[in-house]
């Protein structure tokens, strides 16, 4: 379906205001849809075709696609001082290792312009996928998101450093995630 240069499979593109960009937003859309994720990921009033394009192309979003079209998508809204980051990953390439290349690129790249990163799940194993990459677990907040509970946690250049430099490389070095409840959980001072 997509035509790609050597390696451009393998790269984050900045979503531009242009029409194949625009059409990578309606099949990442499709995509979302068909594997159920589109729930799971947006807002309900971001789930439309209209709104779910306006929230992707106004905010500051990344694509990575393969000839089957876009496989990650990451959006991101500046918030006080750090950023808030949404992220998506098409159900074949979820194990990929290359994933967590680009998804450290994404880090490191927004870490140059906000000390801080927040993410907002509803889903309790996205929740414990975010602490595999370091993010802390802030609290989880009953009915904020869509009627269900708002999983958010944080994540500091400070401590993504710090974690980074430890000699973890990726987050596959890192012990897994205990599947303990992360609604009991204290929050820890960045």
């Amino acid at each position: 379906m997509y035509t790609l240069e050597p390696g451009q499979e393998k790269c984050l593109h900045r979503y531009r205001s242009e029409s194949f960009y625009d059409w990578l937003l309606i099949d990442l859309w499709g995509k979302m849809q068909q594997s159920g994720d589109m729930q799971k990921t947006m807002l309900g009033g971001s789930q439309s075709l209209l709104e779910f394009c306006k929230a992707l192309a106004t905010s500051e979003t990344y694509l990575a696609y393969d000839q089957d079209g876009p496989y990650l998508a990451a959006w991101c809204e500046p918030v006080m001082c750090g950023v808030s980051l949404g992220f998506w990953l098409r159900p074949d390439k979820r194990s990929s290792r290359h994933i967590l290349t680009l998804a450290h690129e994404l880090l490191q790249h927004l870490f140059t312009q906000y000390p801080t990163i927040v993410v907002i799940t509803k889903d309790p194993d996205v929740q414990k996928f975010h602490a595999h990459f370091g993010f802390i677990y802030a609290c989880g907040i009953p009915h904020l998101y869509d009627g269900e509970v708002a999983y958010i946690s944080f994540l500091t250049r400070e401590t993504y450093q710090e974690k980074y430099a430890k000699g973890a490389q990726t987050p596959e070095d890192l012990p897994p995630v205990k599947a303990d409840d992360p609604t009991t959980r204290t929050p820890i001072a960045a």
